[in-house]
């Protein structure tokens, strides 16, 4: 309609944005409480000034994360990441990126001078000047962040490594210092099982985020000479469990039986046995009559959010074991029915039925 739209999102995490080009501004409030409404008033209006920044990276999609297409499909969890998580990975491959670490906008503008840096006991000390260049009172946040071209022990492109935040008045300026430990600069070394300070010229970085570097400066460090290790950023998100193993030196544990069921086997474990699938497929009609119900309504937010709701259950309850939805689920589930339930998906039905019929004492609730 060639109207400008503005989107303000409410949210704990990161989510797929595909209209963000198609829009005019994208308000993040992140989860504010119960005034929430009162401060996205006061920032789209330009009562107040936006001065946030991202504390996570957010993707163009999801499958851009590392091994999205392996996440809770089992009871075992590996994170064979490393060191390369969140941007320290992204930096990597920065086309995958929509937002970076560090990343926000505001209605003022902010200028970098004078940046100095030097190494004084044991730390690294960074000054610069930051300037606000708009018409509105603002604030900046600072972020520094270091990197070691051609190291030998590989790491990550960009680490962050201090950050401030400073609150300016139009045309104001302000001297900031900021400084981190020496010993922050230090990587691990498999081959030698420590924490080594490697030798070389360290850029030390002034960014607005984890992407965007506005002045640098180098800073010659006087360490250890080590030895090349290779664990690349660009493989981490591919290693099979044989390749982490020998990169890491850690032996991952073997997968654990599924059966017998136990309290705590995923709930998806259940259609192995003959009973446990019937099981399964009792409790997971609920969220898929949930779906259906709600596919029926007319187009609109109540729709989506009834999807959403059934789709978010079943994912609940696949996730789960039998011993964490009775926690959940009270009166609903008590601890004897998911006790029975096993032992029914184990095939012991005498055992389940005892249990099923078994007088749980449990204190009376207080009027």
């Amino acid at each position: 309609l060639g109207k400008k739209t503005s989107v303000i999102l409410f949210g704990g995490a990161p989510v797929e944005l595909p209209f963000a080009d198609s829009v005019s501004a994208i308000l993040n409030m992140y989860l504010p409480g119960q005034n929430g409404g009162s401060a996205a008033y006061n920032l789209i209006f330009g009562k107040k000034c936006p001065s946030g920044r991202l504390a996570e990276s957010w993707l163009k999609k999801y499958d851009f994360t590392p091994y999205s297409d392996n996440y809770s499909s089992e009871e075992r969890e590996i994170y064979k990441e490393g060191i390369y998580v969140g941007y320290r990975l992204h930096a990597s491959t920065p086309d995958n990126v929509r937002y970076p670490f560090g990343y926000g906008l505001s209605y003022a503008s902010f200028k970098y001078d004078n940046l100095f840096v030097n190494l004084r006991n044991d730390k690294i000390n960074v000054e610069l000047t930051v300037t606000n260049t708009g018409a509105v009172f603002g604030a900046d946040v600072i972020q520094v962040y270091s990197s070691l071209p051609g190291a030998k022990i590989k790491r990550p492109l960009c680490e962050l490594r201090a950050f401030k935040k400073v609150y300016l008045n139009p045309g104001e300026s302000k001297t900031v210092s900021l400084s981190f430990a020496v010993t922050d600069l230090s990587v691990f070394s498999i081959k030698n099982n420590r924490f080594i300070l490697e030798d070389g010229e360290y850029s030390i970085d002034i960014a607005t985020d984890a992407f965007s570097v506005k002045m640098s400066e180098t800073i010659r460090i006087d360490g250890e000479k080590a030895e090349c290790e290779y664990f690349s950023s660009e493989k981490a998100p591919q290693l099979t469990d044989e390749e982490f193993e020998a990169v890491s030196g850690i032996s991952i544990p073997p997968k654990k039986a599924p059966l017998p069921l136990t309290l705590e086997s995923r709930f998806t474990d259940f259609k192995l046995t003959f009973f446990g699938k019937i099981i399964y497929s009792a409790v997971l009609s609920m969220p898929k009559s949930k779906l259906r119900k709600a596919q029926k309504l007319p187009e609109g937010s109540e729709r989506e959010n009834k999807i959403k709701g059934a789709l978010f259950l079943e994912r609940m309850l696949n996730s789960n074991s039998p011993a964490s939805m009775a926690m959940c689920a009270g009166k609903t589930l008590p601890f004897n029915f998911a006790e029975g339930l096993v032992h029914l998906a184990n095939g012991k039905i005498f055992k389940a039925i005892a249990c099923f019929f078994k007088r749980i004492k449990a204190p009376k609730i207080p009027k």
